[in-house]
């Protein structure tokens, strides 16, 4: 090992020295709050809330169907890439209530939260709410956005 890579070595492990357990801990870990959006057709905006890894993976499991073909007895599974959003969205909105009687009466979709989102918006809105979801869930950000703010 060269001296350049010996000092580079050294550098990692006072890093992984300063690095402690102790912040990675639930208490030690900021919570990620809802988030209002807000679109100019409504009076108030609608609030949504992150999802978490294991809300995800249920979401997921939810939309996946599992085939299995007869001749080579190869199971196949496919998410159907649709259904997951509709799931996300009726997931992460806490506000308006989904499953509220009368805004189901008033949109005619009568017990389909779904329905009665995409009756509400339209579909530039339904896009954007999806979107800050996403984002809101940790999606936008990049694993090399964050690798290059913990090097500041």
């Amino acid at each position: 090992m060269n001296p350049e890579e010996q000092a580079q070595e050294e550098v990692k492990d006072q890093q992984r020295q300063e690095t402690s357990v102790d912040d990675f801990l639930k208490e030690n870990v900021e919570q990620v709050e809802n988030v209002k959006v807000k679109f100019n057709r409504f009076k108030s905006p609608f609030e949504i809330k992150p999802l978490t890894n294991a809300e995800m993976e249920a979401l997921r499991k939810q939309c996946t169907k599992v085939t299995k073909d007869r001749r080579t007895q190869q199971v196949q599974k496919s998410v159907d890439q649709d259904k997951l959003s509709d799931a996300m969205v009726s997931a992460a909105i806490v506000s308006p209530d989904l499953n509220s009687q009368k805004l189901q009466q008033n949109y005619g979709t009568i017990a389909d939260p779904v329905g009665t989102a995409k009756a509400m918006l339209l579909a530039g809105e339904y896009t954007d709410l999806l979107m800050a979801i996403q984002d809101a869930s940790g999606f936008e950000t990049s694993i090399e956005d964050d690798v290059d703010e913990a090097k500041k």
